[in-house]
């Protein structure tokens, strides 16, 4: 999805507020996801409440990400392979909802 966004934005020049939400979020939300994944191997104090404050910000991000998708869906500026993201990105967030759910937030 970055990588899409990335090109849409600067080479399809499909400059607008949604196109750039997608492309920053996107980047953000498997570096907070790897984060969260390296404090779960952690054994010390801090390491779970830390995997909880990644996972909360992956889903923010990735929250942000799905909404600019949609919003680009219903503007029409994109079409091939836009639904396939979403499903995508809501099967994702269900992945980093359970992993929430272990740790306190």
């Amino acid at each position: 999805m970055f990588a899409w966004s990335r090109e849409s934005y600067w080479k399809h020049g499909m400059r607008n507020r949604d196109m750039f939400r997608v492309h920053v979020n996107a980047y953000l939300v498997p570096v907070k996801i790897a984060f969260g994944q390296a404090e779960e191997n952690r054994d010390d104090a801090q390491a779970a409440r830390i995997a909880g404050m990644e996972y909360e910000l992956a889903a923010l991000y990735l929250s942000r990400t799905r909404e600019s998708l949609s919003n680009l869906r219903a503007m029409g500026l994109v079409r091939e392979g836009l639904p396939q993201m979403i499903e995508e990105a809501d099967q994702l967030a269900a992945m980093i909802t359970e992993r929430r759910k272990r740790f306190p937030s």
